[in-house]
């Protein structure tokens, strides 16, 4: 998730981040779904569409 954030923070256009929880990740699932928002918002991205149990982390986190 993270690598691709870092390819698109390259981009000049509009930068939209269409995402999902990432079930995978166990017990340190939380710490990992804010360190995305966190980087989304560091590069750049306008636009977060995120679904999932995160969600008021997403808003609090990215606005």
């Amino acid at each position: 998730m993270k690598s691709s954030l870092n390819q698109i923070k390259h981009f000049k256009k509009t930068k939209i981040f269409v995402m999902g929880d990432m079930g995978e990740l166990g017990e340190r699932s939380l710490d990992h779904h804010l360190s995305v928002f966190k980087l989304a918002k560091d590069i750049g991205v306008k636009y977060l569409l995120y679904m999932g149990k995160y969600k008021n982390e997403a808003k609090s986190v990215f606005g």
